[in-house]
């Protein structure tokens, strides 16, 4: 975070550029949006009625009263949650929570806003999780997400033993709950360990929010440190503590654990000693893909960054050459893929759980009419959008400005600076591999602000590189801070989020 001496010549969050920038960007969200339900109400006959035909795509969700929250919820895109009338303890626990960040970072002032150690940053983000989430009241906003009777909490009476429940996966699969059933079985076993450690739905949830957070920070800060100068990482980090989605979903998510073992693998994947980096990409993605089978998401992102990677370290070279030289990039990962092949192949053969026909139970579950693109098109086309629009509503009009351009500014620099084509193919990688995933019809609808939590760290890297190479004052992106926290709170007041 480079102060410029110069005040005039630094450019301002809020000058007239990025203001025009924000504001064509939310116009044009809000448009989308707004053809969305336009059409939604063409295609269907209504809320609370019948659903649409196949190849017409659903109307929002009824309308519903939840005891615990007061006035009218209603499930609605692209939130995937239940607008509410914040209440009376609600908006003093936002205000509080506020008034915390505030003066923590007023307090940076007679520092010239020098960001303090990681520890103070990860337990100011871990409490300020836990109070968004407590907007909500102890129960409805901590204890019933995971200890709900629909939650995959209700799935660990059935775990006699960790070895059993894994050897009977297949036959266990079709009685569990609905989200249990779409994830292979480390899923429930995360919850059922969980829960030997903390004991109660309410700190399970916190307990897992601790746990991510801080294994999350870490492969973040040691990412971002190959990437940037240590002070730029840290402000990274916090920056990730503070986004909407990580603030709404950290807390009893299963899909916190699988962004942390992203962020893990994305780590390890780039160590400079070889065997720390082949066993904790091992590691990672093993525990990855046993958890969520969305997690083929990291595997599809190394080999696109490899690819991309020779393609530019090889240009003018026959297309023979620049596959070859992709081939021999790939020794890590296929070492790597040969070795979880082989833990799949022991827990076949050994316990006899098929990891393939998990995935294509799940699958039939997601898709019971095949192939969506198939079996309903315009479903489909709208699906894909929405898992889109999900994360951009979730990151915001203010970071997503911020991401283009530093895209743009990493593209231009590219030519002339090594570490720009990385970092640029990079995160072109993650994108890649994200649409590709959307491609194959997963997930069936939105809710990807949740499910892809794991592109969000990946997301902030071209924030941070236009950070720096623009040469923004700390007080500036200070300021940002403040910005994406409001915007998570406000999240947080007036929303009540299903998982």
């Amino acid at each position: 975070m480079t102060e410029n001496t110069p005040q005039q010549n630094q450019p301002r969050l809020f000058d007239r550029s990025h203001l025009r920038d924000y504001t064509l960007f939310t116009i044009g969200l809000g448009f989308i949006i707004s053809l969305y339900y336009v059409f939604s109400g063409s295609f269907s006959n209504g809320p609370g009625r019948s659903p649409s035909p196949p190849g017409g795509f659903s109307p929002p969700a009824d309308s519903v009263v939840m005891p615990n929250m007061p006035g009218l919820m209603y499930n609605i895109w692209p939130l995937w949650g239940q607008l509410v009338v914040p209440s009376l303890e609600g908006v003093a626990i936002a205000v509080l929570a506020i008034t915390l960040l505030g003066i923590s970072l007023l307090a940076l002032k007679k520092r010239q806003y020098r960001l303090p150690a990681l520890p103070i940053l990860l337990t100011l983000g871990l409490v300020l999780i836990v109070l968004t989430n407590l907007i909500h009241g102890w129960t409805t906003g901590i204890a019933d997400t995971i200890g709900a009777a629909s939650e995959i909490y209700s799935d660990i009476s059935k775990v006699v033993d960790p070895i059993s429940f894994i050897s009977n996966y297949n036959s266990l699969q079709e009685i569990l709950s609905l989200h249990a059933q779409t994830q292979p079985p480390g899923a429930v076993l995360a919850i059922y360990l969980l829960n030997l450690i903390f004991q109660t739905p309410a700190f399970i949830a916190i307990g897992l929010s601790v746990i991510s957070g801080i294994l999350s920070a870490y492969f973040i800060n040691g990412l971002y440190t190959r990437l940037f100068e240590k002070e730029s990482a840290r402000y990274g980090v916090f920056l990730y503590l503070l986004l909407p989605a990580v603030q709404v979903y950290y807390l009893a998510n299963i899909y916190a654990i699988v962004a942390t073992l992203a962020a893990g693998a994305s780590y390890f994947y780039f160590h400079p000693n070889k065997i720390v980096s082949l066993i904790g990409i091992i590691v990672t993605v093993f525990l990855g893909t046993f958890i969520s089978f969305l997690f083929v998401y990291i595997p599809i992102l190394f080999l696109t960054y490899e690819l991309l990677n020779s393609w530019s370290t090889s240009r003018n070279q026959p297309l023979s050459t620049r596959v070859f030289h992709w081939m021999l990039s790939l020794n890590k990962i296929i070492v790597a893929g040969v070795c979880i092949v082989l833990v799949y192949a022991v827990l076949y053969f050994g316990l006899g759980f098929s990891y393939v026909q998990a995935f294509l139970y799940a699958s039939s579950l997601e898709n019971p009419s095949g192939f969506m693109l198939l079996a309903s098109p315009l479903d489909y086309v709208v699906t894909r959008l929405q898992d889109i629009l999900d994360i951009v509503v979730f990151f915001g009009p203010v970071l997503s400005v911020l991401a283009y351009r530093g895209l743009k500014s990493m593209k231009l620099t590219m030519p002339l600076e090594e570490n720009a084509t990385k970092t640029f193919n990079l995160v072109a990688a993650s994108l890649v591999a994200l649409l590709l995933l959307f491609v194959t019809g997963a997930p069936k609808k939105g809710e990807t602000a949740r499910i892809c939590m794991f592109v969000l760290p990946l997301l902030l890297i071209p924030v941070l590189y236009y950070l720096n190479n623009t040469a923004f004052s700390r007080a500036e992106k200070i300021k940002l801070l403040l910005l994406v926290f409001g915007q998570a709170v406000l999240l947080q007041l007036f929303g009540l989020y299903i998982w």
